[in-house]
């Protein structure tokens, strides 16, 4: 799953000016398994941590590229027995 983007889910002009984390959760995830997270036309990775939590920052620069509108969150992950999982956010 994946948190918030912000607290109101709308990244202001205010919001684009500094880097933003992305964070979300796991379950049935090992530790050290590769997190995709792809937003606004690029893609970032991250590890599991041993809690199943991940996060990952998307650059000031990325969020300044970001057109005016809806930008859709999508995640994925993959247990070591190649069970994945994806997690979309609007």
């Amino acid at each position: 799953s994946m948190n918030s983007i912000t607290s109101d889910d709308v990244i202001n002009a205010t919001e684009k000016g500094a880097a933003l984390t992305l964070s979300g959760s796991t379950s049935g995830v090992e530790a050290g398994q590769t997190v995709t997270l792809t937003f606004g036309g690029k893609t970032y990775t991250t590890t599991v941590t041993a809690n199943g939590s991940w996060s990952t920052t998307v650059p000031t620069a990325d969020l300044a590229a970001l057109r005016d509108g809806d930008a859709s969150a999508q995640v994925r992950v993959t247990n070591v027995n190649g069970n994945s999982a994806t997690a979309t956010h609007e």
